[in-house]
């Protein structure tokens, strides 16, 4: 819409880890035309993966509050995730990682459908397509828009039958609901509609899969990370980085 800022799932699902009081290791790609320092991952373990540009989209938020999205620069791959233990989330922007990848983890996954289902070419807007996640028992949680799930899947069926075990499906400003497996539900409604659209949806999968992690059940889980990402959607977001 005009502006200029760092975002994508590196800096959200990472500041939604860190407000649950818990330090990660963060695998990205970064271009040499990256000028911003993100102030909070200061001290964070991080293995970034260099190249020329950093991916860089156009955003435009529409009327109906949909928004169109369309790939400027194409950013590097990441074609290899050595985490020998531990839990991870894996979460692209446009395809820089393979689901192929997803095998090299021993612990539980949580994924982002949208980086996975993006179909991204320069100077183009981005589309969608049913991505193909190998099959295992370690997934807990997918997290995509309700609009793109639907839009991908004609039934929730397909995603249980990969192995995970729940979905986020998120609805913006309606909040979010937790399906599992044996088809229970939660729905959260959000009690504070900040400004902050963009970056929503990883920030919430970043918080509620590590809560997850900690032990928590899905209906606390949920309502912790709800409340988490309702402070974020009010946060002033140029005050975590400076360019």
């Amino acid at each position: 819409n005009g502006r200029f800022r760092p975002g994508g799932p590196a800096i959200y699902s990472t500041l939604g880890v860190i407000r649950t009081n818990t330090s990660p290791l963060l695998i990205a790609g970064i271009g040499e035309d990256f000028k911003y320092r993100i102030k909070f991952m200061d001290n964070l373990e991080k293995k970034l993966i260099q190249g020329k540009k950093t991916f860089l989209f156009e955003i435009e938020t529409l009327v109906n509050g949909k928004r169109k999205v369309r790939l400027i620069e194409r950013g590097p791959s990441i074609c290899s995730i050595e985490i020998e233990n531990g839990n991870a989330i894996i979460n692209p922007v446009c395809q820089e990682i393979s689901p192929l990848l997803i095998r090299k983890i021993n612990g539980f996954i949580a994924v982002d459908i949208q980086g996975f289902s993006r179909v991204c070419e320069e100077g183009k807007e981005v589309s969608l397509r049913m991505p193909e996640f190998p099959p295992t028992e370690k997934y807990l949680v997918l997290h995509g828009n309700s609009d793109e799930i639907y839009s991908i899947y004609d039934s929730l069926n397909h995603i249980f039958k990969i192995g995970f075990r729940e979905i986020i499906l998120s609805f913006g400003k309606d909040g979010f609901e937790i399906i599992t497996r044996d088809r229970t539900s939660f729905q959260y409604k959000p009690k504070i509609i900040g400004e902050n659209e963009v970056g929503n949806g990883d920030f919430l999968l970043g918080s509620y899969f590590t809560l997850r992690m900690g032990q928590n059940s899905v209906v606390d889980s949920a309502k912790i990370a709800g409340m988490l990402s309702d402070y974020f959607s009010k946060e002033n977001i140029t005050e975590l980085y400076l360019q």
